[in-house]
């Protein structure tokens, strides 16, 4: 499916940084994949190994800073970790916004600047079916990406007490 204004082909899931990127799931349509808050070695190593498929794959970087001087320097080192010469998403080709805040989303659906927007989105926080999506714009809308906003259970060791 085509992500909004961006026109790139994406399957309808992707992958975040926090975990690798198996070779099946990348086989099965899995080429969104988001290098973002926590920044796993093994996820730079798998898309290392996808570099003969590049042309399949859609990669994000994300960034935090709030210093614009400091974008080109936590991108070009993104870049560099994963060993490309430019991401999909961001400063490369299109440029994608992620926010928790539902109205910023809604008003911006409609600037074009943005192909993508980040919302979160998951059966505990719906409340982008109000907010967001009925005030998307009908044509040419940017691609929506929901995210959980969740982490992954944390893994207790056994207690030898």
């Amino acid at each position: 499916m085509k992500l909004g204004r961006t026109g790139l082909e994406v399957g309808r899931l992707g992958m975040a940084a926090s975990y690798g990127v198996p070779m099946a799931a990348f086989e099965r349509g899995v080429n969104y994949l988001y290098w973002g808050t926590l920044r796993r070695d093994a996820f730079a190593q798998a898309i290392r190994n996808l570099a003969p498929r590049r042309d399949r794959m859609v990669v994000v970087v994300q960034s935090y800073s709030r210093v614009a001087g400091l974008v080109g320097w936590s991108l070009e080192r993104a870049l560099s970790k994963l060993r490309l010469d430019q991401t999909d998403i961001l400063l490369a080709r299109h440029l994608a916004l992620s926010t928790h805040h539902r109205p910023l989303a809604a008003q911006l659906a409609s600037d074009e600047r943005f192909g993508a927007l980040h919302v979160r989105y998951n059966a505990e926080h719906p409340g982008a079916e109000r907010d967001v999506f009925p005030l998307l714009p009908a044509i040419n809308r940017p691609g929506i990406v929901s995210f959980t906003a969740t982490l992954p259970p944390v893994v207790r060791s056994k207690s030898t007490t």
